[in-house]
């Protein structure tokens, strides 16, 4: 796992390095681009991810990112809204991405908080961590994308063999449609065995407020054909069928 682990962090400095290369010349074209600081908040009716519904409750969810050029670089946290520290509704990530042409490569270092603070020891990387850390592969096309995503690094009795698989069709700007699973067992998936994880259509519409203010409304109806495998966890909810709602401003 841990040679594994490498070989990926190398790929994504190798990739990096390749369309750095654009990247310079893009730069030397416009010298005065000095990037971009992306800062957005979300509530969400329920923090519902990958088909999976954490902690059963409204999430408040925020991203701080940087981006310039081809990489990006941010962090991304959800709170539950009730307060329940049960169910995995409180996570925070960290991750990176290089974009070149139709493609992407991320590591992205997921961190779900436990009920029990004194077994949240974030800085711990060690063979007691609870952190897991993906590599995701993306390629994006104007009417559809494809994702995979594999775990590279967590601890060594954390089942984590499933490889997550995504694909969305955009059938207008407004409403898309994707599916995912997983290969097999994921502990990161919060999936006992492999399957069909979420089945959903998305839409969302811009809302503006004023000149310079608008809202993001989102709402979705996914279902989770492999809700039964989903690990029996106080807190995670096991519902065959989901409908999310939220706002981002």
């Amino acid at each position: 796992m841990k040679k594994l682990f490498t070989l990926l962090t190398l790929l994504f400095v190798s990739f990096s390095a390749l369309a750095q290369t654009d990247s310079l010349q893009n730069q030397a074209a416009d010298s005065t681009n000095k990037g971009e600081v992306i800062i957005s908040a979300s509530i969400y009716n329920r923090y519902i991810w990958r088909g999976v519904n954490f902690a059963d409750a409204p999430s408040i969810q925020a991203l701080f990112a940087y981006s310039k050029g081809g990489f990006e670089i941010g962090t991304y946290g959800a709170t539950t809204l009730n307060g329940d520290k049960r169910g995995y509704g409180n996570t925070i990530e960290v991750y990176a991405t290089y974009k070149y042409k139709n493609f992407s490569i991320t590591i992205d270092d997921y961190f779900f908080y436990e009920s029990i603070d004194s077994l949240n020891n974030y800085f711990e990387y060690g063979k007691n961590t609870t952190h897991f850390v993906e590599g995701r592969l993306r390629y994006d096309h104007d009417k559809f994308y494809l994702m995979t995503g594999y775990v590279l690094y967590t601890r060594e009795i954390d089942d984590t063999k499933g490889l997550y698989l995504e694909a969305g069709y955009y059938l207008n700007d407004y409403i898309k449609v994707v599916a995912g699973g997983v290969t097999s067992s994921s502990f990161l998936n919060f999936q006992d065995t492999g399957g069909i994880t979420n089945i959903g259509i998305y839409g969302n519409r811009t809302l503006n407020i004023t000149p310079s203010f608008s809202l993001d409304l989102q709402t979705a109806l996914i279902a989770s054909p492999n809700y039964k495998n989903v690990a029996d966890i106080t807190g995670v909810a096991r519902n065959p069928i989901h409908f999310l709602i939220g706002i981002t401003f």
